[in-house]
């Protein structure tokens, strides 16, 4: 019986330790982010995606990059977001407490926005949508009316009166 509570106790001693002490050893070596966020422009974030690619206008000189790491072991360095030219690199840079380091690379182009010339068959303006639909149901309102009084009109032939 001492000998059944001995190795149950040492079972319950042992395991759990180990098992943390795995978890632990895996901190050690994760230098994944958990999130990586761009104000303002979005990006479908996947851990073991390295690269990425984002458009913004000509007129941006620095973006905003939010990172934060899976384990609360690793440091994160994020360099080239600001003084931005027509084509840049931003590298989020984790590294992990065993001092291993993952990249990763946000490409950054500045485009000019072409301006389009305004097409008003394409571009509806909200108040050209209500003044379309009103003067629709007026010439639908007179064409109902101009039936009616043809309408009348056949009538009063086919019963012989002529008279207006």
């Amino acid at each position: 019986m001492k000998k059944v509570l001995y190795i149950s106790l040492l079972f319950l001693l042992v395991i759990p330790s180990l098992v943390f002490a795995e978890e632990e050893e895996e901190k050690k070596y994760n230098n994944y982010l958990k999130t990586l966020e761009i104000d303002g422009y979005k990006i479908d974030f996947n851990k073991h995606i390295s690269i990425y690619n984002i458009d913004v206008p000509v007129e941006v000189k620095e973006v905003k990059v939010n990172a934060i790491a899976e384990s609360s072991k690793a440091t994160i360095e994020i360099t080239g977001a600001d003084n931005l030219d027509d084509n840049n690199k931003i590298i989020i840079s984790v590294t992990a407490e065993n001092k291993e380091v993952k990249k990763y690379i946000i490409n950054v182009k500045r485009i000019k926005e072409e301006k389009k010339e305004k097409s008003s068959f394409f571009e509806i303006t909200d108040e050209q949508i209500k003044t379309g639909a009103i003067f629709a149901g007026i010439v639908a309102g007179i064409g109902v009316l101009i039936f009616i009084i043809i309408r009348i009109r056949d009538r009063k032939i086919e019963k012989g009166i002529n008279k207006w």
